[in-house]
């Protein structure tokens, strides 16, 4: 499964230090540099950013750091998501919204929307499918903070607060229940990770609705979306065909049915970004014949055939393409 990648980094790293936490100790632990994230220079996937979260959490004893963070953070770290939250018509749109457009700034997330068993209330669940309960308790937290004070925003209610607030994770002590702030009610170590609210507020008007401008931002959004699935597939491609049997053989049809694409939609996704499936097949041919060449005594044309070309011209000619050296110069080079 391909890693998803961690928007709005740099913001969270400025929120980190506007709380007197340096998070440079924490993430040098896990091979990342602040001055690279900044810039741009690497990326925080998903996973790492929640273990990241809870580490800062233990090493600082922020029991509920995540949930200061939400506090802290403004409408530039939701970007657009927020503008068309508020321009919605009711609360019912809202979370329609949140559930289509999650992963602009929670990639992997998901949200949902469930009758409550009492049949009054409806329960908003925000979960990571996938992961484990524990790797995503101090985000989940977070999040759910942050929901509350969206629904406080569009409600207009300074005070609001949901019912009952439950966690998939275990609470850390006998305290966690009373410091929560954000319910009237905490629950650990449930079946689901949510807010409950009654049922009358779906369709709660919300003043600043604007369906004309609405209709503008999720246009956009859209496009955004489309950007985060097209950054994605080539990382999402590479990674089955390193992980393909007998990648020779692979066919870009074959790669499309098992990726849920259409051969053409694949291709065109890969084209945007410019790349294509030859590419990204003959880079990973190309790692095989590199491990050959320097791991076994093989000759070039078996290496050459072993990886489907025709014949040691063909193998040649794209050896040469991609690392300015024939074959037999690179196994030389390394001896």
């Amino acid at each position: 499964m391909t890693e998803a990648i961690k928007p709005n980094v740099n913001r969270f790293i400025d929120a980190c230090y506007k709380l007197g936490l340096n998070p440079k100790p924490i993430l040098q632990e896990m091979a990342y540099s602040v001055a690279d994230l900044l810039s741009g220079q690497q990326t925080l996937s998903t996973r790492d950013y929640l273990q990241f979260l809870n580490a800062m959490s233990d090493h600082y004893q922020r029991r509920f750091l995540a949930v200061e963070l939400a506090e802290l953070m403004d409408e530039r770290d939701i970007g657009i998501l927020i503008y068309m939250l508020r321009s919605a018509s009711n609360i019912g749109m809202v979370i329609q919204l949140l559930s289509r457009f999650i992963s602009l700034v929670s990639p992997s997330a998901e949200v949902s929307l469930h009758e409550a068993e009492n049949k009054q209330q409806y329960l908003l669940c925000y979960s990571y499918p996938g992961l484990p309960a524990d790797l995503c308790a101090q985000d989940i937290e977070g999040t759910l903070a942050q929901f509350v004070m969206l629904f406080r925003q569009v409600l207009e209610q300074e005070h609001w607060q949901a019912s009952r607030i439950c966690f998939e994770h275990q609470a850390k002590t006998d305290s966690d229940l009373l410091n929560y702030p954000f319910a009237r009610e905490v629950s650990f170590a449930t079946t689901c990770n949510g807010l409950y609210f009654d049922k009358q507020l779906l369709t709660y008007p919300i003043k600043s609705r604007d369906l004309k401008l609405l209709q503008i931002l999720e246009a956009s959004a859209i496009e955004s979306l489309e950007a985060i699935v097209s950054d994605d597939i080539v990382t999402k491609v590479s990674a089955y065909i390193a992980a393909s049997s007998d990648i020779a053989k692979l066919s870009v049809e074959r790669l499309a049915k098992e990726l849920g694409y259409s051969r053409r939609n694949l291709c065109r996704l890969l084209a945007q970004q410019g790349s294509s499936f030859s590419k990204l097949k003959e880079a990973e041919l190309m790692k095989l014949a590199c491990d050959s060449l320097l791991n076994s005594r093989a000759s070039i044309s078996l290496i050459a055939q072993s990886l489907g070309y025709s014949d040691s011209s063909a193998f040649n000619r794209a050896f040469k393409r991609v690392h300015r050296c024939t074959p037999r110069q690179f196994r030389e080079s390394a001896q």
